[in-house]
C-alpha cells in the first residue's frame, strides 16, 4: 500500500508539472553605460507569462535592487534575468546580458597631481590639493577614521592626530574609479638650544638647515629665546 501511494503521488506531480505552460523571458541587449550619465537605470526584461522577472548580478561592479541597477565601478558587468514559474507556468530559461561600465573622465585624472603643504607643524594649516576635474567627486579617508569631502584637504590648526595616510577616492557619480594614498604629517613644534650648535654665528631672521627624520628643513632664528623655533618645512 505504501509503495502504491508513493508511485501515485509521483505520477501526479509529474503530470501536473507537464501541464504547466511554457514561458519565455524577453530581455533586450544593454548598451555600454557611462557612470556620469547612467549610474542608475531601470532593467527592462519581461516574461511572456506576465510574471515578474528577477535579476542577479553574476559578476562586475554593480548592485541590483528589484529592477533598479546601480553601477559602482568600471568594468564588465554580467547580469542574469530569471523567472522561476508558478503553479501555472514552468520555469523560464534564464537570459544573460553583458555590458561595460565606463568613465568619461578617467583620462583627465589618471595623472594625479598633489600640491600644497603635506608636512606641517602642530597648529598650522594642513592644506593638500588634488587637480580638480569637473564631474569627479573626491573623498579623503584617514587611516585614523576621519573623512573629508572635496578636492582639497584643508584642516586649520591641525593636530598631530590629523597627520597620517589619507586614502583619496575618486568617484564619478556612484562609480568608484580608483584610490590613491596621500601621506601627510603633523609634527610637534621643535625648539633647539643654540648651545648645541657651537661656533655658529646667527642673527635674528637668519635660517639654519637641520636634519630630522623627514630630511633637511629650514628653521627660523628667534633672538629673544636664543632657540630655533617655528620650523618652516621645505
Amino acid at each position: 500500500m505504501k509503495r502504491y501511494i508513493t508511485i501515485l503521488f509521483t505520477f501526479c506531480a509529474l503530470l501536473c508539472h507537464a501541464q504547466n505552460k511554457a514561458q519565455t523571458i524577453i530581455f533586450p541587449e544593454i548598451s555600454n553605460k557611462y557612470c556620469a550619465d547612467s549610474a542608475i537605470f531601470i532593467l527592462q526584461a519581461s516574461a511572456t507569462s506576465g510574471l515578474k522577472v528577477g535579476y542577479r548580478v553574476l559578476n562586475g561592479p554593480a548592485i541590483v535592487n528589484d529592477n533598479i541597477l546601480t553601477l559602482t565601478g568600471l568594468g564588465t558587468i554580467i547580469l542574469v534575468a530569471y523567472q522561476d514559474g508558478n503553479d501555472d507556468f514552468a520555469q523560464a530559461s534564464s537570459v544573460i546580458r553583458r555590458f561595460q561600465s565606463e568613465s568619461k573622465y578617467i583620462d583627465s585624472i589618471i595623472q594625479v597631481k598633489i600640491s600644497g603643504k603635506r608636512n606641517v607643524c602642530e597648529n598650522d594649516t594642513l592644506n593638500v590639493m588634488i587637480n580638480s576635474v569637473p564631474g569627479i567627486a573626491y573623498v579623503w579617508n584617514s587611516n585614523k577614521g576621519a573623512t573629508y569631502m572635496g578636492y582639497k584637504l584643508h584642516i586649520p590648526q591641525a593636530k598631530i592626530i590629523n597627520g597620517g595616510t589619507y586614502q583619496l577616492a575618486f568617484y564619478e557619480n556612484k562609480c568608484s574609479l580608483f584610490k590613491y594614498n596621500v601621506k601627510t604629517s603633523v609634527l610637534p613644534r621643535t625648539q633647539i638650544d643654540l648651545k648645541l650648535l657651537p661656533d655658529t654665528l646667527l642673527y635674528t631672521g637668519d635660517t639654519i638647515n637641520l636634519h630630522d627624520r623627514l630630511g633637511a628643513h629650514a628653521y627660523a632664528v628667534d633672538s629673544l629665546t636664543t632657540k630655533v623655533i617655528n620650523p618652516t618645512w621645505a
